[in-house]
């Protein structure tokens, strides 16, 4: 999928990385899950920008 819609598409890499951020949240492995949060995070700030709630959420998860 990465070969077909690049790295930062929004539902197919950015959905992926915070639906793995809470596995890894709920597996005890925080350092993977602040790891796959902040990609899912950089992507919705770049193509939703900092208003938009799934930015805000992720922000809120980060701790920003």
């Amino acid at each position: 999928l990465l070969a077909v819609y690049g790295q930062e598409h929004l539902h197919v890499v950015a959905a992926s990385c915070q639906n793995i951020a809470v596995v890894c949240l709920k597996q005890g492995k925080r350092a993977q899950a602040i790891e796959m949060a902040t990609k899912a995070y950089g992507i919705n700030l770049k193509v939703l920008g900092p208003d938009h709630p799934s930015t805000r959420q992720l922000k809120s998860f980060l701790g920003k």
